[in-house]
């Protein structure tokens, strides 16, 4: 996949190669999204609302298609890459909409996996406070993201384990500049404490994942 100067997820390239790139970029992509799965299968009740927000290719719905299925789920998912959209394998149909314009439905269940950090950091607060709003009495919100950086040398130790992940999974060194380089000003770690409502059950580096129950 050819990496954008100034990355987005609009450019054709990003979205062929995007599926196989962010398994290569982080190696426990599928670990973590098997754990979204469980989350969800816990949180969603039969006939239930569920929300992918910022779905890229549909990697949560696919893993959730069984219990989104037999629970007949009415699904809503959300992305504003066109070029994403069209590459779209999970369950259902895609609007193409920013995430933080969204006139969000109340839910049972909305996922936001990997795509708090492309919400622009102004609009962030406002976002999470109608999701906690829109959530039913016995549903979740599930969210993995990048986090801010711990202060000190602790927090250079973590952020260099998904380097050591990156090179251990066969990345090239320089593509993994590239990359980070291509992010800056457009993906912005998410701050731990605007989720501080939220329970903490996953953390691999920088990398973690938040549920609230409703």
């Amino acid at each position: 996949m050819k990496i954008p100067v100034d990355w987005t997820f609009k450019s054709q390239s990003v979205a062929d190669g995007f599926d196989d790139h962010v398994r290569e970029q982080l190696p426990w992509y599928n670990i973590a999204t098997s754990m979204t799965k469980h989350l969800v299968r816990n949180y969603l009740p039969a006939d239930g609302t569920f929300i992918d927000l910022g779905c890229s290719t549909g990697n949560i719905s696919k893993a959730c298609k069984g219990e989104l299925l037999s629970r007949a789920a009415k699904i809503v998912n959300v992305d504003n890459s066109n070029a994403m959209a069209q590459k779209f394998e999970g369950v259902g149909s895609v609007t193409v909409a920013n995430i933080e314009d969204y006139e969000l439905p109340r839910f049972d269940v909305c996922v936001m996996f990997l795509s708090l950090m492309f919400v622009p950091v102004n609009k962030r607060s406002e976002l999470i406070i109608d999701l906690m709003r829109k959530t039913n009495k016995g549903g979740a919100v599930i969210i993995v993201d990048k986090m801010e950086s711990l202060a000190g040398y602790s927090g250079q130790v973590i952020n260099r384990i998904t380097l050591s992940n990156k090179l251990d999974a066969g990345c090239k060194p320089d593509e993994i500049l590239k990359k980070e380089l291509s992010l800056a000003g457009v993906q912005r770690p998410v701050n731990p404490e605007l989720l501080h409502s939220f329970t903490q059950w996953f953390q691999i580096g920088e990398f973690c994942g938040y549920l609230f129950e409703g």
